[in-house]
């Protein structure tokens, strides 16, 4: 029930908390500052703050002081005005600490584990084992209780302990409550299931063990006859309705360890509800077994079919080329020529063979036909694999969303045919889903449907409605209705009050509405109380009222720090940026001009850069002036790069380009609300402000 992990993870503090853990977990309020500066010394003060957040958040008090992280320490000594420590040391004085464990009990209003909380915890923790809670859950349900009935939480072996007691025997009682509804024809079935038969390797029941292999007919088809098995069994008439999903799963993995003589050595009663645990767990397995098995085979089947078809159209097309080439030269001399004695067939025979030009033709023929339904003459052409399961796996207890009717139609339709043995498919019988590509295929020269291609059809037809949850299987596992995810009525007004008082969350709407009232008339009292002293804002014939920024003012020792990193920072050099960032991703190597001539520079990378300087930093056609390593390179860019506007108005003539970003306040190399002079902030960020905007405009 308890392993020595889980024992020390009861009072496990966050090693690193973060900012969200302190703030919920050790803020201390108005009153907790109160009543902590009642102790006399601030290691004491330390010690009351961090036993009362423990108290209200883990429900028991910490034994240890020097497993509390610094910054725990820390986060509280800031909230009562106290100096930064690293470690906390443990009171020379148990007294001491008994005294103040006293008053936090007091303040937060806990009691102490007593018989009289053993009893009700126990009484408590056997009602939620008969509403089928696993018990595995019990030691946080009984965390979780005694949290909210302000409990102090026992030792960790003490709880745990409790709970297995309550958990071994909820247990036992949850297989006699299954066994006792269990058949006798259907616990008779489930010990046949333990016989091993002459001959065989292993009994029946490790069929149901067994994970599949890759998808194959036959396999499929083994599959299908295991659930056609079960269903014999009467596993779906098996009734563990008030169980819940957890509390089965446990119980068909814990049946699944034994064999076959150890399932034996149990009592009747124990060994017929696991098993009957393990067949509707394996019933709702193998569902979801033959469906993605389905899936896989038909997608593989797709593939290949695919594949052949476009192999067959790759060689077709080349002799419908030849074909057609063959064609045009035949109707040129048909159409040109005037023989003397009119014998015109006869003068194109003596031009290109007869059996040359049919040859042509048939090639042209076939290749249209291939273009028309080759795809689909390659999925009939492998119905007889996909027949072999077929309608068995139609055979499963499919059930329809709403909008699906037709599909679930042409389902039973399927499933009568197979029935009555008969080939041909009737004239209703249900097209819908079959893609509007494949129609012209789908129908015979006599006027029939091929059902070969229609039963592919619905197989794709199913797969794809089993995909999205269109066609559902109600007893498989993932292959669910959504309405069977949710709670039902009749299960939720069981287990409302007990999720209620879990959460500690109100069961009324009306509770609800009367307690956030009551906090915001309360914060709004305080708000209004405190606007007079606020610098910030106030409250003018009922409307809010700005009187600055709302921001902290900087401090004179916040302008000495950025002072200090301005003086701090090395110069870095645009151009030596860009090289630097260029050897990283060679940039400058897609700037090609947009025809192949000769440039007339005849080093143009210093001009290249130069040129995204300029444009980058919306200096327009002028020299830049710090740019001094590209020398006569400045001045080539000018043309390369026009003006975009003055940096005092704004403005910009026709056909000018917008403004760059990099002019744009606290953007680029220039950031004034930092420093009030250029300052670079990293290397990554830098180039993307010089580059984005000289590439678009370049490109």
């Amino acid at each position: 029930m308890l392993s020595p992990r889980s024992r020390r993870s009861f009072t496990a503090l966050p090693e690193e908390p973060s900012e969200e853990e302190l703030a919920r977990d050790w803020t201390l309020s108005e009153s907790d500052r109160a009543e902590v500066w009642r102790c006399r010394g601030d290691e004491h003060r330390r010690r009351f703050a961090v036993q009362l957040c423990m108290l209200r958040q883990y429900g028991r008090f910490l034994e240890d002081y020097a497993r509390v992280p610094v910054k725990i320490l820390n986060h509280l000594g800031r909230q009562l005005q106290l100096p930064p420590v690293l470690s906390l040391s443990t009171p020379d004085r148990p007294a001491t600490e008994s005294a103040q464990q006293q008053r936090i009990r007091a303040y937060l209003g806990y009691q102490p584990f007593d018989e009289e909380a053993r009893s009700r915890l126990e009484d408590h923790l056997r009602m939620q084992v008969a509403q089928a809670v696993l018990p595995s859950q019990l030691l946080q349900q009984a965390e979780d209780f005694l949290r909210f009935w302000k409990i102090i939480l026992p030792s960790p072996s003490t709880l745990g302990r409790l709970a297995a007691a309550v958990g071994s025997t909820g247990r036992q009682e949850i297989l006699d409550r299954i066994a006792a509804r269990l058949t006798e024809p259907i616990a008779e079935a489930i010990d046949n299931l333990l016989t091993l038969e002459e001959g065989a390797g292993h009994s029946p029941l490790f069929d149901f063990k067994a994970y599949p292999p890759e998808a194959t007919p036959a396999l499929i088809l083994s599959y299908l006859e295991r659930c056609s098995r079960l269903e014999s069994i009467g596993v779906s008439q098996i009734d563990l309705g008030g169980f819940s999903s957890p509390l089965i799963e446990p119980l068909s993995q814990l049946a699944r360890k034994y064999d076959v003589q150890a399932l034996k050595r149990f009592s009747p009663a124990t060994r017929h509800a696991m098993l009957a645990c393990l067949l509707s767990d394996a019933e709702k397995t193998l569902l979801d077994h033959v469906v993605t098995m389905n899936e896989q085979y038909l997608t593989g089947l797709c593939r290949r079919s695919r594949h052949a078809f476009e192999e067959r159209h790759r060689e077709f097309r080349k002799r419908a080329k030849k074909g057609v080439e063959t064609l045009l030269q035949a109707m040129e001399i048909v159409l040109d020529s005037r023989p003397a004695d009119g014998h015109l067939l006869d003068f194109l025979y003596r031009q290109i063979d007869e059996p040359a030009l049919r040859e042509a033709m048939e090639a042209c023929r076939e290749f249209k036909r291939l273009e028309e339904r080759g795809y689909q003459d390659e999925l009939r052409a492998r119905h007889h694999h996909l027949g072999r399961y077929l309608p068995g796996f139609l055979k499963l207890p499919f059930q329809a969303e709403p909008g699906s009717e037709k599909l679930l139609a042409a389902i039973e339709r399927a499933r009568e045919l197979e029935a009555s043995q008969k080939r041909l498919l009737p004239a209703d019988t249900p097209l819908d889903f079959i893609p509007a590509a494949w129609h012209a295929a789908l129908e015979r020269k006599d006027g029939t449907i091929d059902r070969s291609l229609w039963e592919t059809g619905l197989a794709l037809a199913v797969r794809d409605a089993l995909r999205s949850g269109a066609l559902y299987l109600p007893r498989s596992r993932h292959h669910v209705s959504f309405s069977h995810l949710i709670y039902s009525d009749d299960r939720w007004e069981q287990e409302r009050k007990g999720a209620y008082e879990q959460l500690a969350l109100f069961s009324e709407g009306d509770q609800v509405v009367a307690h956030l009232t009551k906090e915001f008339e309360d914060v709004a009292r305080k708000t209004a109380a405190g606007m007079s002293a606020n610098r910030f804002a106030s409250i003018s014939e009922g409307r809010l009222k700005l009187h600055r920024r709302d921001a902290l003012e900087l401090s004179d020792r916040v302008l000495k720090l950025r002072r200090l990193i301005e003086t701090s920072l090395r110069p870095v050099r645009i151009e030596a940026l860009l090289r630097e960032v260029d050897s990283w991703c060679g940039f400058s190597r897609e700037f090609r001009p947009l025809i192949d001539a000769p440039t007339r520079a005849g080093n143009l990378y210093p001009t290249l850069l130069a040129a995204l300087i300029a444009h980058g930093t919306n200096l327009g056609g002028h020299r830049p002036k710090r740019a001094r390593h590209f020398g006569r390179h400045a001045a080539v860019c000018e043309p390369l790069v026009p003006a975009r506007g003055n940096a005092e108005g704004g403005q910009r003539g026709p056909g000018q380009l917008p403004p760059s970003p990099a002019t744009e306040r606290g953007v680029g190399i220039r950031n004034p609300l930092l420093f009030g002079r250029p300052a670079v902030r990293n290397s990554a960020e830098l180039a993307a402000d010089l580059l984005l905007p000289s590439l678009l405009w370049l490109l």
